[in-house]
C-alpha cells in the first residue's frame, strides 16, 4: 500500500500472512462519548514486604550464624568470630547507630544548600556565595550564578513542556480514546489494514471523506485504507450484512480475514451476519450492555490489540519497525 511519501513500507508485505488482514473501525468507537462516565481506577492493596534479614535489635539473637556474617560484612565489621562474638558485634554497632542518629536529630540535620556552601568554603570559593556572606554571619547561602542558571534551566522546560503540550493538542476538535492512536499505529507496523465506517451524521460523500482524512490528520497516522460511503455505512449501521461484505470483496479480502471494531450493537450483529471477526468495545455509558454476543467483548479500545494478538499471534517487532508516511519515516 502506498503511503503520502511514494515509498511502501516492509510491514505492509509481510501483514498478508496475517490470519486479520483488516479491521474496521466504527468512527464513533474512535472517540468518547459525552455521557461516558469516568473508569474508576481499582487500587489493589499492597504486598506486605517480608524483610527476614533486616537487621534490628530484636532479631539479631534469632538470626543464623551466617546472616550474623553477612550483616557484619555488610557494616563492615569483622565476620570472624562465633555466634556470640558476632551478635555482641552487631548490638554495639546499632547502639551507636541509634546515638548517632539521636545527635544527629537533636542538633538538627543540615540542608543540601549548607553543605553546597560548606564545600565552596573549604575550597576557598566563598566569593560565589551571595555577596560573599558566610554562615556564621547570617548571610543567606544563595548563589548569584548557581540560582540564574537554574532559573534560566527551569525556564527552557516550562517553554518545552508547553511547546510538547501543544503540539499534542487536537485541533480537529475531537475527543479520542485513550490509547487510540497507539492502536492504529499497532496495525501499520504489523501491516494491516485499516477501514473506517463514518459516522452517519452526514450523507454527503465528500464531507464524510473529508471526515475520514481529519480523523487521521488529528491522530496523526496514514490515511485510513478506505472509507465506506454514506450509503453503505447506512445500511451497515441498520445492521445490512451485505454492507460490509462488500466492502472485503472490493479490497480483494475474505470475510474471515476483517474484524469489525464498534461500540453498537447493531453494527456487532451486522459483523457476524457477514461472517466477519466482531469486537465489541463496552463503553462506560448508563444502560449501555456490558457484554454482547461477539467474537470479543472488551472494556477499553486499547484492548483491542489483545484481540488481535489472539488471532495473529504476538509479534516481536516494534515501534521502530520500518513505516513510511509523513509522521513517521520516509524523507
Amino acid at each position: 500500500m502506498s503511503f503520502g511519501t511514494g515509498s511502501t513500507s516492509l510491514a505492509w508485505k509481510v501483514g498478508g500472512r496475517l490470519s486479520v488482514r483488516a479491521l474496521l473501525f466504527d468512527a464513533r468507537v474512535l472517540m468518547r462519548h459525552p455521557h461516558e462516565r469516568a473508569r474508576k481506577e481499582q487500587s489493589k492493596p499492597a504486598a506486605p514486604i517480608i524483610e527476614p534479614d533486616v537487621l534490628r535489635a530484636d532479631t539479631i539473637s534469632s538470626m543464623l550464624i551466617s546472616q550474623l556474617r553477612d550483616h557484619c560484612r555488610q557494616q563492615g565489621l569483622s565476620n570472624v568470630g562465633d555466634r556470640d562474638e558476632l551478635v555482641g558485634r552487631l548490638t554495639d554497632f546499632l547502639a551507636k547507630a541509634a546515638v548517632t542518629v539521636e545527635a544527629t536529630a537533636s542538633a538538627g540535620a543540615a540542608s543540601p544548600r549548607d553543605k553546597y556552601a560548606d564545600k565552596l568554603r573549604s575550597r576557598g570559593a566563598a566569593q560565589l556565595l551571595h555577596h560573599g556572606r558566610d554562615a556564621d554571619a547570617g548571610g543567606p547561602l544563595l548563589m548569584t550564578e548557581f540560582g540564574r542558571v537554574e532559573k534560566e534551566r527551569e525556564k527552557a522546560v516550562r517553554r518545552h513542556s508547553e511547546s510538547e503540550r501543544r503540539a499534542q493538542v487536537d485541533t480537529g476538535g475531537y475527543a479520542f480514546q485513550p490509547g487510540a492512536k497507539d492502536l492504529l499505529h499497532y496495525l501499520d507496523m504489523r501491516g494491516m489494514l485499516r477501514l473506517l465506517l463514518p459516522s452517519d451524521d452526514d450523507d454527503d460523500a465528500a464531507r464524510m471523506e473529508a471526515q475520514a482524512a481529519s480523523l487521521a490528520e488529528s491522530l496523526q497516522v496514514p490515511p485510513f485504507a478506505t472509507s465506506l460511503d454514506p450509503a453503505a455505512a447506512a445500511r451497515a449501521r441498520r445492521g445490512e450484512a451485505e454492507a460490509l461484505g462488500e466492502v472485503a470483496e472490493a479490497l480483494d479480502l475474505t470475510p474471515g480475514s476483517v474484524m469489525v471494531v464498534s461500540d453498537h450493537s447493531t453494527v456487532v450483529a451486522a459483523a457476524r451476519r457477514a461472517r466477519m471477526l466482531s469486537c465489541y468495545v463496552a463503553k462506560p455509558i448508563e444502560g449501555r450492555p456490558r457484554r454482547l454476543p461477539a467474537d470479543f467483548c472488551v472494556d477499553e479500545l486499547s484492548l483491542t490489540r489483545g484481540c488481535i494478538e489472539e488471532c495473529n499471534g504476538a509479534t516481536f517487532r516494534d515501534g521502530n519497525t520500518e513505516i513510511i508516511s509523513r509522521y513517521v519515516g520516509g524523507d
